[in-house]
């Protein structure tokens, strides 16, 4: 009886503590990424703590079995600290917001014991995590209907069924089309990948000179057709150039905003899109964001091509970064993907298994831009602006900032992105 009182004294005060943690906290990750892993001190990622004494990893956390909790401080604040740490998915320094998270899960591993953790503190990065639970952006819905409360309406249920059967059909088509291109996008022109000291830049763009080569070897290969809900859909070579060309570029630009949420992905192709529907339209700006004359004619790019490949446009691509020793975005564009287990990727080495989930998201936004774009259209509907910056204040040029939302999350992370809204005297219309 002493003991069970005891329990139960003991379980009040465990839930008493509990309750003074703040606000509870969701993981904003996609269906099928690795866990979000929990360290003993702030500044630290997967990567990193392997070559640095002192670090621990005490948790691992997953969307479906575990609680997070803010933890506050003395004043009621949540404790967050900022850090300079490396990307592991670009290898770059970047200052990066920890939150100190209380966090409970109990989960049977592949081995059959239990692992459990109960009321546990440590440092995650703050932009995995949302004060809203958050659906996966490209989530396969289960094929098992979900079952119906018996007081809803026969129209309800019937609308429920379709929105969901649609749901899955263009997730499914999406899947396809992934599939069925992946093998092919993202090719290193050389093999191994080159280092920086071994590119060359001897006129023209670095693109038409050292990738368009390596795309143009698929031709012959071109239409593809996959069979969708809606029935057979080819996939052109121009279709497959637009999506190869948009994917290096994502990957190069916003591969490492993407290790959780692809939503900064999906606004930097919605950019371009943007601007390469100006330049299917003669705007005046057009100019601008194709940069007439610095490509080779002869290659017959499209708008789409043209507008992400263009000098001083998507800094990725641009041959001053590329010269520049401390910046890799160059390699990531040109080698972003071995695709084979037999190849390295742009690191020279095999990909991890972030390198490859990131790719995947990269390659499913591209696709879906391309080949569904309607239905991409409608999902980035409230990103219509043609610019976007990362670490770079524009205000001062009379650009002004913006927040766009896509799948309920707003893309506005200094780090990442911010979106910009084009001053008047370029007459855009964002």
């Amino acid at each position: 009886m002493k003991f069970a009182l005891f329990f139960f004294v003991l379980i009040s005060f465990t839930q008493a503590l509990w309750a003074t943690n703040g606000r509870e906290l969701f993981l904003d990750i996609e269906d099928g990424d690795p866990p979000i892993s929990v360290f003993n001190n702030p500044g630290y990622n997967w990567a990193t703590c392997k070559t640095q004494s002192g670090c621990e990893s005490v948790g691992w956390l997953k969307p479906d079995d575990t609680k997070i909790y803010e933890v506050l401080d003395s004043k009621g604040n949540p404790i967050i600290e900022t850090r300079q740490v490396m990307n592991p998915v670009t290898r770059e320094m970047e200052e990066v917001s920890f939150i100190r998270v209380r966090f409970s899960y109990t989960r049977k591993g592949k081995d059959g014991w239990i692992n459990s953790k109960v009321n546990e503190d440590g440092w995650i990065d703050a932009d995995t995590v949302n004060f809203q639970k958050m659906k996966s952006v490209y989530a396969v819905p289960p094929k098992k209907e979900e079952p119906c409360n018996a007081t809803d309406g026969k129209a309800f249920r019937e609308l429920s069924r379709t929105s969901r059967a649609i749901h899955q059909a263009a997730a499914a088509d999406l899947a396809k089309a992934t599939s069925v291109l992946k093998p092919l996008v993202g090719k290193c022109p050389l093999n191994p990948p080159p280092t920086k000291s071994q590119l060359k830049f001897d006129g023209g763009l670095f693109y038409d000179n050292q990738v368009w080569p390596q795309v143009a070897k698929h031709k012959s290969e071109f239409p593809k057709t996959i069979q969708t809900e809606s029935g057979a859909k080819k996939i052109s070579f121009d279709d497959y150039a637009k999506i190869d060309a948009l994917a290096r570029t994502l990957y190069g630009e916003m591969a490492g905003c993407m290790t959780s949420t692809p939503v900064y992905g999906m606004a930097a192709a919605k950019v371009a899109l943007n601007r390469a529907e100006l330049i299917d339209k003669g705007h005046a700006m057009k100019a601008v964001f194709e940069k007439p004359g610095t490509h080779d004619e002869k290659l017959n790019k499209s708008a789409l091509v043209s507008a992400l490949t263009a000098p001083e446009q998507f800094s990725v691509w641009n041959k001053g970064a590329a010269k520049n020793p401390k910046d890799l975005s160059i390699l990531r564009t040109m080698c972003p993907t071995s695709g084979e287990k037999s190849t390295h990727n742009w690191k020279n080495e095999m990909p991890s298994a972030v390198d490859n989930n990131v790719w995947d998201k990269v390659l499913k936004i591209a696709t879906e831009a391309v080949v569904f774009p309607e239905s991409f259209k409608e999902r980035t509907k409230s990103v219509r602006q043609y610019y976007y910056t990362s670490n770079v204040d524009w205000s001062r040029k009379g650009y002004q900032k913006v927040s766009p939302e896509i799948e309920g999350r707003s893309v506005n992370n200094r780090r990442c992105m911010w979106v910009w809204k084009s001053p008047k005297k370029e007459n855009l219309p964002d």
